[in-house]
């Protein structure tokens, strides 16, 4: 827990983001858990031939992050592969079903309950699925655009768009989606709109400038889902506010 405590103090100013490694972070934390598994695995063995042990009550718990560290860094398959080895009464906890829960998200492209179980995780367990965040919501972008009729330029609500993609500070959403080449426009009325761009049969049109299009291009216009956002990381709302 102090590992993953650890994680999220990292990120919380500008200096240590700067020098931060996520994939050193995952990895030492994954190091430190493979002891703490290996002893609940022996304790069990023993409480199964009849031997004197205990059986820690946070053992679901530390399997649960076990499981996201393991969606976390890439392998959804070695997520699955791995629940093969739980004893059933671990399955069946309330704490490692919703591990289970959110990884099948993933493994399925759901991305908008990924979202939805984010918002209502644990601080722990949101401080590891925060480096999936905005992957995430890039992928829904995509989802998204090639969702619109063809040829038309839809308009959708910046506040609509901030519940959608898990966003809890307007301007952070206004810049994570003009980063990825789409248009904030706002009305007299200080109502501020999100404008998709139209589909053609040559490619995709944002109609406003170069320098947009070429970012659309680079981070939604591709024909093969995201596989890495290079949004700058910065400290997530969400996750503040669960510290």
């Amino acid at each position: 827990r102090l590992e993953i405590l650890g994680m999220y103090l990292l990120t919380t100013s500008e200096a240590c983001l700067a020098r931060y490694d996520e994939k050193m972070a995952h990895k030492a934390c994954s190091q430190v858990l493979e002891p703490l598994l290996n002893a609940y695995g022996r304790a069990r063995e023993m409480v199964a031939n009849g031997e004197k042990a205990y059986l820690s009550p946070s053992e679901p718990y530390i399997r649960r992050y076990m499981i996201l560290l393991l969606l976390v860094g890439g392998d959804v398959g070695k997520v699955f592969e791995n629940l093969t080895n739980f004893p059933r009464e671990l399955l069946k906890h309330p704490a490692v079903m919703w591990a289970t829960s959110v990884a099948t998200c993933i493994a399925v492209q759901d991305y908008s309950r990924f979202l939805r179980l984010y918002k209502e995780a644990d601080f722990l367990s949101a401080t590891i699925l925060s480096s999936l965040l905005d992957l995430v919501r890039q992928r829904l972008l995509w989802i998204m655009v090639r969702s619109s009729g063809p040829m038309r330029r839809e308009k959708l609500n910046l506040a609509d768009m901030c519940r959608r993609l898990a966003f809890t500070d307007a301007s952070k959403a206004e810049e994570f989606l003009v980063f990825h080449g789409l248009e904030v426009i706002e009305f007299g009325t200080g109502t501020k709109k999100v404008q998709l761009p139209a589909r053609t049969k040559d490619g995709w049109d944002v109609m406003y400038d170069a320098t947009c299009q070429k970012a659309f291009n680079e981070h939604l216009g591709q024909s093969a889902m995201p596989t890495k956002c290079q949004f700058k990381r910065c400290l997530e709302g969400t996750l503040r506010n669960k510290y």
